[in-house]
C-alpha cells in the first residue's frame, strides 16, 4: 500500500460510520450504542477531551509531591485518571454546560 492512500480509506471509513449513525444503527450493535452508560459519556464527552489532559498533570504532580505508589504511566494511572477526567466533565456539564445550553430555550435563535 502506498502510505498516502491509507488516510484516504480511514477517512472514507469514519465518513461512512457517520452516515451510518446519522441513519440509525441497529442489531446488536446500535443496542451496544444505545447503552444509557456510553449516551451519558457521549453527553459529556467533549469535557472528557478538554479535561483529562490537566487531570492527567494534576495526578502526575500529586503522585510525585506525594510520593504515591501510582506505577508510571501504567494501567492502574491510566483507570485512576480516567475516571477522574471523567468525574471533572460530569461535574461541568452538570455545574456549567448543562445550564447554559437551557438558557437557548429562553432565546430562540432567529
Amino acid at each position: 500500500w502506498d502510505l498516502t492512500v491509507v488516510p484516504v480509506l480511514w477517512a472514507f471509513a469514519c465518513a461512512a460510520m457517520v452516515d451510518a449513525a446519522s441513519r440509525g444503527i441497529h442489531g446488536a450493535f446500535g443496542a451496544v450504542l444505545d447503552n444509557r452508560v456510553l449516551r451519558y459519556l457521549g453527553r459529556i464527552s467533549y469535557g472528557i477531551y478538554l479535561y483529562h489532559l490537566p487531570v492527567y498533570w494534576a495526578l502526575s504532580s500529586l503522585q510525585q509531591r506525594l510520593d504515591l505508589p501510582i506505577a508510571g504511566d501504567g494501567p492502574t494511572k491510566f483507570v485512576l485518571g480516567s475516571a477522574l477526567a471523567i468525574a471533572v466533565a460530569a461535574l461541568s456539564w452538570h455545574g456549567f454546560e448543562q445550564p447554559i445550553n437551557r438558557l437557548k430555550q429562553r432565546r430562540p435563535f432567529a
